[in-house]
């Protein structure tokens, strides 16, 4: 059901992070909202029941975050994620599903998904999912990580070599390869995040990626061929 006033049972200050969920069972949304509230930085901004809804209370809502599971009543939830990320290419969004990720995570983040976690994990897995997908990371459990990352990375990001970048977007590949975002990369190169971003904008069409979670597994695969040293995402 439509809770586009959840935020009323949440502290909302200026800097917390907006989080809509969009999952057809109440309690486990209930759930959520109780989790999600608990911590300072974060906020239930909506909730909805189905794609359709979903779609139409974004406008009012606007998270900086969706979480969605794969089963839907109208339409399914990767099909949601493909919808989202083609009308609202900013939003952050993290597939939280009861599906097998050896099955399912690569095709979330083929859907444009940034992350998938399954459902039988614990309540800090779930926020330290939550946090690594806001940051701008790219979120895989550590069994399925190695697999997604061939799997879903397409023929372009396979052979992603940084022969055609210059010295700076190649730093900055680098770093989205070692799990930073745009802003901590601003922050390590004493650049300004829109700066980073053009940068980003321009490795894609030089490596002849389509999307910013292909970009950042492409730029995690590379990361890991050449020895750097990175986090887990």
């Amino acid at each position: 059901m439509h809770m586009a006033n959840t935020q009323d049972t949440c502290k909302e200050t200026m800097k917390q992070h907006r989080i809509m969920l969009v999952d057809d069972h109440s309690l486990l949304r209930s759930g959520l909202v109780r989790v999600l509230c608990d911590e300072p930085d974060m906020t239930v901004c909506g909730e909805a029941d189905t794609a359709q809804k979903a779609v139409s209370i974004i406008p009012e809502c606007k998270p900086d975050l969706m979480i969605v599971d794969i089963s839907l009543k109208d339409i399914d939830g990767l099909r949601l994620t493909k919808l989202v990320r083609r009308q609202h290419p900013a939003m952050r969004i993290l597939v939280l599903s009861m599906h097998d990720q050896y099955l399912y995570a690569g095709k979330a983040l083929r859907a444009g998904a940034n992350g998938y976690l399954m459902k039988e994990e614990t309540t800090e897995r779930l926020i330290e999912a939550v946090r690594a997908v806001l940051a701008g990371r790219t979120w895989l459990s550590s069994e399925i990580r190695d697999q997604v990352l061939h799997t879903v990375s397409g023929p372009a990001e396979k052979a992603a070599t940084c022969d055609r970048l210059s010295d700076r977007e190649r730093q900055i590949f680098r770093f989205l390869g070692m799990g930073y975002g745009s802003r901590a990369i601003a922050h390590k190169l004493c650049i300004s995040t829109k700066t980073v971003d053009t940068h980003r904008a321009r490795i894609k069409v030089k490596l002849g990626i389509d999307s910013a979670p292909r970009l950042i597994l492409a730029a995690a695969e590379w990361a890991h061929r050449e020895g750097s040293v990175a986090p887990a995402l």
